[in-house]
């Protein structure tokens, strides 16, 4: 999905409104961002924890 997101180049997750948020002076840095922002190679952990079934009738 996050591929998809990139080649689309759309941002719904908000990633480079956190990064700005945090590099707010440096405009230099956003437009490196946006450069970057559609090359980026997703690592992505889940973990899980079933906390029940559901009932069943």
């Amino acid at each position: 999905m996050l591929r998809k997101l990139q080649t689309l180049g759309v941002d719904p997750i908000g990633f480079g409104l956190r990064y700005r948020a945090t590099h707010y002076e440096r405009e230099k840095d956003w437009e490196r961002w946006k450069a970057i922002c559609p090359r980026l190679d997703w690592q992505i952990k889940v973990n899980i924890d079933l906390v029940g079934s559901g009932g069943i009738k």
